[in-house]
């Protein structure tokens, strides 16, 4: 099949995944989200917002950046930037969580750098954290099944 076959055919199938993409899992409170990736922004039904470093990500928001793509098993990093603060000596950061997935299913692992936030919001960035992941392998299995992996 020619590569312009396959992206036509890739375009039309990705609609199963549009249409179900501002699905929520119900009673759990999420972050919201926005991601670099075009594709994910779009395929999602995610926030896209322009590539910059990670300290100019938006605050109070799941930023998801692909890292790689190992076999149809992303990598990427989700950043959770929270408020900026003063310090005591007048330097201003931004406190950030970053939470990495990494591996192949089943073994899938994840890496943990930063701070986690106080006020409750340990169980909203797992929620979080899982929904994308969910919605990743999804997508991913969904492009593994179109090009016949």
């Amino acid at each position: 099949m020619s590569p312009a076959v396959l992206d036509h055919q890739f375009d039309e199938d990705i609609d199963v995944l549009i249409g179900n993409h501002h699905a929520q899992p119900k009673n759990l409170k999420l972050w919201p989200i926005a991601t670099e990736n075009q594709l994910l922004a779009s395929s999602m039904g995610w926030e896209k917002i322009p590539k910059s470093s990670t300290n100019a990500f938006p605050v109070n928001k799941a930023t998801v950046r692909i890292q790689a793509h190992n076999d149809g098993n992303p990598v990427y990093g989700v950043y959770f930037l929270h408020s900026s603060r003063q310090s005591g000596y007048g330097y201003v950061y931004s406190e950030k969580l970053i939470v990495t997935a990494y591996g192949t299913n089943p073994e899938r692992k994840w890496g943990f750098n930063g701070y986690c936030f106080t006020g409750g919001q340990l169980q909203e960035i797992h929620d979080t954290v899982e929904h994308i992941e969910s919605r990743m392998q999804e997508y991913y299995a969904h492009k593994r099944k179109l090009s016949g992996r």
